[in-house]
């Protein structure tokens, strides 16, 4: 069978620099077919209630050493401002536990303007993008200095449901995880009263305490990933089942870029459309792209169907043969 390969959009942020770590359109009137049940989608709480024991993987730091008790640093420290722009942040969140860990989450500035979904009215709606990328690790203390050591992130995990809220899921299939060992890099120093972030420069940036805690932060980067990494697994290998017309666009949600327009398919249109192997198949869900060719300036066109099992496309506009995509 002849697939298509795509290459998810990857809204990119470089953890290693940072971390000093190795390692509203309306389609009224477009027809659909009846709805199911949502199965991809995840709260913050439905994740701590899987049990994985250790929230927050062992690491070696020596020479340094994990200060167990971190009492008289626990609070929740916040910078934000135009000094990040540069780094492709637009805020930046650390939480200090009392056992010596910490979990931080960076709102990133990158990546496409506005992200789709699908409502329960069958509305492709679009709201401005969040991309976010969260890690965890431990505070250490080495030669009088107390700084923070990262052990694993995780990063664009988010999704949007029928509501346009954001949630963990793993229909993003880019969502990557990451680990990393010990280096003595101090990119985050506890000095004057506060923890004070150096983001790439030779300036340390002073984080002011704040009360709220955001729900992103309830949950470690290890939770997310072993809730989400078997469901990821699945949709790769083809294993999936898409429940509603917005799993399908949460699927290629961060492949599309602010230049594209995006519309939902009439799908009486494709009750039967050809498949590169000449066979016929029935639409369930679709969507299609256009976006200007450079070189032409000409509009082009794909369309993406799903038929219950499998997600197709085609850019051949002279004659519509659908190619299997493969993720």
């Amino acid at each position: 069978m002849q697939t298509k390969k795509i290459i998810l959009f990857l809204t990119s942020i470089s953890l290693i620099a940072l971390t000093g770590c190795q390692v509203k359109k309306d389609v009224s009137n477009v027809s659909q077919e009846p709805q199911k049940k949502i199965s991809y989608f995840y709260n913050e709480s439905d994740i701590t209630l899987n049990k994985i024991g250790t929230k927050v993987p062992k690491m070696d730091v020596s020479p340094a050493k994990i200060i167990e008790d971190t009492s008289k640093y626990v609070a929740t420290y916040l910078l934000e401002g135009d000094i990040l722009k540069e780094t492709g942040l637009s805020k930046n969140i650390i939480t200090i536990n009392s056992d010596g860990t910490f979990i931080e989450l960076r709102v990133l500035d990158t990546g496409p303007s506005f992200h789709y979904y699908v409502d329960s009215s069958n509305q492709l709606q679009k709201k401005k993008a969040k991309n976010y990328a969260l890690l965890s690790g431990y505070v250490v203390e080495e030669n009088e200095s107390i700084f923070l050591s990262y052990k694993n992130a995780v990063q664009n995990y988010n999704a949007l449901n029928q509501e346009g809220k954001e949630k963990l899921s793993p229909l993003p299939l880019e969502y990557n995880y990451q680990t990393f060992d010990y280096t003595g890099y101090k990119s985050a120093v506890f000095q004057n009263d506060a923890f004070e972030f150096n983001l790439g420069n030779s300036e340390f940036l002073k984080a002011e305490k704040i009360d709220e805690v955001p729900k992103e932060m309830t949950v470690t980067p290890l939770e997310v990933n072993e809730t989400l990494k078997k469901k990821k697994k699945q949709l790769a290998n083809g294993d999936y089942e898409l429940n509603h017309s917005n799993d399908m666009i949460q699927l290629f949600n961060r492949k599309f870029s602010d230049s594209e327009q995006i519309e939902l398919v009439d799908i009486k249109k494709f009750n039967s459309f050809k498949t590169t192997d000449n066979e016929s198949k029935k639409a369930v869900y679709g969507f299609s792209t256009t976006h200007k060719a450079e070189e032409t300036d000409k509009k082009e066109e794909t369309i993406y169907l799903y038929d219950g099992e499998k997600i197709y496309s085609s850019d051949n506009q002279e004659k519509l043969i659908f190619e299997e995509v493969e993720f």
